[in-house]
């Protein structure tokens, strides 16, 4: 976790604090949570880019995810496609059969 940012070791207090990395990987879930759905775009396979939408239980939190990948043309996905790609109602509907929620406007 050191050599990945995440924590540094802090000699005068003999303790770890957290790193930058951590903070941006925050950063990130933040930015998850407001738009609804995550991304990697090229980082597992050059080309390709999935994203993913959390199944919620009954109390609204996160359960499971539903991703999907594709092909990104160029190297990018734009973003009225990548919008068409986020498998929302899939998320919504293992939702539904898992727990019961109906499923929201818009989602």
């Amino acid at each position: 976790m050191e050599e990945e940012g995440f924590v540094v070791w802090l000699p005068e207090e003999h303790l770890y604090g957290l790193g930058v990395a951590a903070f941006e990987l925050s950063a990130e879930l933040v930015r998850i949570r407001s738009r609804g759905w995550g991304q990697e775009t090229g980082e597992v396979t050059e080309g390709l880019e999935t994203v993913s939408v959390a199944a919620r239980d009954h109390r609204g939190l996160p359960m499971a995810s539903v991703a999907l990948t594709c092909r990104s043309e160029g190297g990018q996905v734009d973003d009225e496609q990548r919008e068409r790609c986020v498998p929302r109602q899939a998320a919504a509907k293992l939702s539904a059969r898992l727990y019961g929620i109906r499923e929201r406007e818009g989602a």
